[in-house]
């Protein structure tokens, strides 16, 4: 795979992550799902902010670092509140 397939191949993933947090969060907001609305818009904030400071977008791994990192922190929450 040459690179400029490889950059295609990674915005179209990233692409496809995102759109399937937004798409997520369209239905979370329909189904008046409050804890998965509220999660899902933490992500995708997340995920604007890292990609604010990068400066660009965001590869599929940092995307998920970033959600993984989210991860972490709600459950460190959960655990600090019970």
């Amino acid at each position: 795979m040459s690179v400029v397939e490889s950059f295609f191949f990674i915005e179209y993933n990233y692409s496809m992550l995102y759109e399937q947090l937004q798409a997520e969060q369209i239905t979370a907001l329909k189904t008046k799902d409050t804890l998965k609305l509220l999660t899902l818009r933490g992500i995708i904030a997340q995920i604007k902010n890292k990609e604010i400071d990068k400066g660009s977008a965001l590869t599929e791994d940092e995307v998920m670092a970033v959600m993984r990192k989210t991860k972490k922190e709600l459950l460190q929450s959960i655990e600090s509140f019970t």
